[in-house]
């Protein structure tokens, strides 16, 4: 049984990969319809089940949307590239993540927002340089009633791809606010501490009442745009 289950994850992140690396490349174009779930059965020699998975997921994650009746397509860019990393984003770069000691509490806007208790959440402080340059801090927050043992090589890597093994996610929000660089992020992004920076904060739900995740991500000022807010 576990052999089989191997051997099925195995098809899925290949089949994933095949499509995910088709749209990236610019090979499947936006709006352009993939191929139904029977071919791709056929295709890569795969259950329907396993098929409609690798669909779903890859509509989870923006890259393609459904029609019912009609199937499956590709989504415009910008639902898909707010969700990929900065190592999908930019291919020929160096980029890393970093698990950083510093941590925060949950912020009062999640707490007031969402009323949350701020002792269900542990933090995970994650730093991610692009060409060895400060690009993001983000402060994740998870769910420590739901997610029991938390694998922090997983977190380091995605956090969003890192639920998804466990949980479905219901629904997501996403709010950007300019405030004043504080003290640790004037350190890391090296600007003055009256600076403003880009903060988005975003929650995950895991059913209509519990919140799965909350985050803060912060950028310098100067990634503010108008393909940024679009994608919020």
């Amino acid at each position: 049984m576990i052999l089989e289950m191997r051997f099925f994850q195995m098809d899925h992140d290949y089949i994933y990969s095949y499509i995910e690396n088709k749209i990236l490349s610019n090979e499947f174009s936006a709006d352009q319809k993939m191929l139904s779930e029977n071919q791709i059965c056929i295709k890569f020699n795969v259950s329907r089940t396993l098929a409609r998975d690798v669909y779903k997921e890859l509509v989870v994650d923006g890259y393609l949307y459904s029609i019912h009746g009609k199937g499956y397509f590709v989504n415009d860019k910008k639902y898909w590239m707010k969700n990929i990393g900065l190592d999908k984003k930019y291919p020929h770069s160096e980029y890393k993540n970093e698990i950083l000691d510093f941590k925060i509490e949950l912020p009062n806007w999640f707490i007031e927002n969402y009323k949350l208790n701020k002792n269900d959440y542990n933090c995970f402080t994650k730093a991610r340089y692009l060409n060895n340059k400060q690009r993001h801090l983000s402060y994740v927050f998870l769910n420590n009633k739901l997610i029991l043992n938390m694998d922090l090589k997983e977190i380091k890597k995605s956090v969003v791809n890192y639920l998804k093994k466990d949980f479905e996610f219901k629904k997501s929000y996403n709010f950007i606010k300019i405030e004043k660089a504080t003290k640790f992020d004037a350190d890391f992004f090296s600007i003055n501490k009256n600076d403003f920076i880009v903060c988005q904060y975003s929650v995950i739900y895991h059913n209509d009442e519990i919140v799965l995740q909350c985050s803060l991500d912060k950028r310098p000022i100067e990634y503010l745009n108008f393909g940024y807010i679009a994608n919020v």
